[in-house]
């Protein structure tokens, strides 16, 4: 894909419309240096939601839970495998070249359905 004023809206699109589907299923804004926390079924998981700075990211969700091993224990365990939760508790959601948001967020949602 070409970078250009349309995915640079895309990007834009990105941000908004994850951020609705959080807020959607509950995340309210956090005071602490995530932007978002919400409760699920280990505890809670606090977001910043990142649109694409560059040619090929759309963009990404830096996650993190606070209950680590309830989440690795849910979700898995790992450091490189996709969908596990790493040692630090971390469950980040990258979206690349060729996503749409409507597409990151249908994802993101299928997502979120694991740990709600």
């Amino acid at each position: 894909m070409r970078y250009t004023k349309d995915f640079k809206l895309e990007q834009q699109n990105f941000g908004i419309q994850i951020e609705a589907l959080f807020e959607q299923l509950g995340a309210v804004k956090s005071t602490e240096r995530y932007g978002l926390t919400m409760q699920t079924k280990v505890g809670p998981y606090h977001v910043n939601i990142y649109p694409g700075d560059s040619k090929t990211e759309l963009g990404w969700v830096a996650g993190r839970f606070d209950n680590i091993l309830a989440a690795q224990q849910l979700l898995g365990k790992g450091m490189y495998d996709p969908g596990s939760v790493g040692l630090s508790g971390k469950w980040n959601h990258h979206f690349f070249e060729g996503w749409t948001a409507e597409m990151a967020v249908a994802e993101m949602k299928r997502q979120l359905q694991k740990i709600l």
